[in-house]
């Protein structure tokens, strides 16, 4: 903790998933978390980002309606259904009272404890779990050995099954240690991603808590477009980072522009993808980014994103001869805006097409 701040620092992309949907959470974003938090005060900050890391209230624990992670005794988070965390209680419901302890003690400074490292994140947060005040005093000790190991309870997708087989993606081992904090916190890693609707769901990773909190916001409300839902997941990255640079009043530092991933997951299995540091470097730049935003057209980012800069001068080349024969604008523009007024839109795309060219000397490509 840091001034009674609970600090969290980015790490593994399951880690960042699970604090960018307690964020949410606690932003009471969608419908049925309005009730998430009993706040008492309007006056106190729930979070607060600081360069990469965020500095979370240790009030917000005491506030939290423990509640809306059950159905029948049963961990299912905010009160939908999930396949992520089963039996992260016992099927009796026994451990509830043990869950709500964790919830209350990770905000006690007091609280406390040193117990070794986490595999999960960087900055280990482990609580006493008293058993004065519980009842099921065997239940809290299951339940105590349960969280510190990482198995099905948390994840059914990433979860070794422990005690039963080692896992060759845990050094041969059958669980990770992982610290209390990571426990609770990973509980909330689904709702960090978007469902796209060919069915997967997508995170963006960063090595900025901020930036990953911006960039998949803006990639949530970009993806319900209407004119996006065909859109893969590298489009809507694209057109996230052009928003973020063009409206967010933050300018994205080179090491974080350069580490950007895409996290791509279905039923089976996770996926990832690193968008070329190059294209990353070109739609962080303001004026690139405000451009392409002004063009708006998904055609025109793709062929940004996939590095055939070139051409954009066969666009403008084709679309200043169809405007010249008075003829209908071709296929890589389909907004009326664009169709309407030719002249801007192709100005626009040998404005474009000279930025990257400088940018790329720039930058010595």
């Amino acid at each position: 903790m840091s001034n009674g701040w609970i600090e969290l620092y980015p790490s593994s992309w399951l880690y960042n998933a699970g604090v960018i949907g307690f964020l949410r959470c606690l932003d009471k974003e969608e419908k049925n978390l309005k009730g998430y938090l009993i706040w008492c005060s309007k006056e106190h900050k729930k979070y607060e980002f600081e360069k990469e890391i965020v500095k979370v209230n240790p009030r917000v624990f005491s506030c939290i309606r423990v509640n809306y992670y059950l159905d029948k005794n049963k961990v299912v988070n905010l009160k939908g259904k999930n396949p992520y965390y089963p039996n992260f209680i016992d099927t009796k419901g026994k451990q509830k009272e043990a869950f709500e302890l964790l919830i209350r003690e990770l905000g006690n400074q007091n609280l406390q404890i040193s117990k070794g490292n986490c595999d999960l994140c960087d900055n280990p947060i482990y609580v006493k779990l008293g058993d004065q005040n519980i009842k099921d005093k065997e239940s809290l000790g299951k339940f105590r050995e349960k969280i510190e190991n990482f198995g099905l309870h948390n994840n059914k997708l990433l979860g070794p099954s422990v005690g039963e087989f080692p896992n060759s993606a845990w050094n041969l081992d059958n669980s990770l240690k992982i610290c209390h904090m990571c426990t609770f916190l990973i509980l909330h890693h689904h709702l960090a991603f978007t469902k796209l609707s060919d069915g997967t769901e997508v995170f963006i990773n960063t090595p900025s808590f901020e930036t990953m909190y911006w960039l998949n916001r803006l990639f949530r409300e970009i993806s319900v477009v209407k004119d996006s839902e065909d859109k893969s997941p590298l489009d809507i990255l694209g057109m996230s980072l052009i928003e973020y640079t063009t409206k967010i009043n933050t300018v994205l530092n080179r090491w974080t522009a350069m580490n950007i991933e895409i996290v791509i997951k279905d039923e089976t299995s996770v996926d990832f993808y690193n968008l070329p540091s190059n294209i990353q470097t070109l739609l962080t730049d303001r004026e690139i980014a405000s451009i392409l935003s002004q063009i708006g057209e998904y055609h025109i980012l793709r062929i940004v994103l996939e590095g055939r800069h070139d051409e954009l001068l066969k666009v403008a080349h084709e679309s200043l001869r169809a405007y010249i024969k008075n003829e209908k604008l071709n296929t890589y523009f389909t907004k009326n805006k664009n169709r309407q007024n030719p002249h801007i839109v192709l100005r626009r795309v040998l404005d474009l097409y000279a930025k990257i060219t400088d940018r790329r000397v720039k930058y010595g490509e």
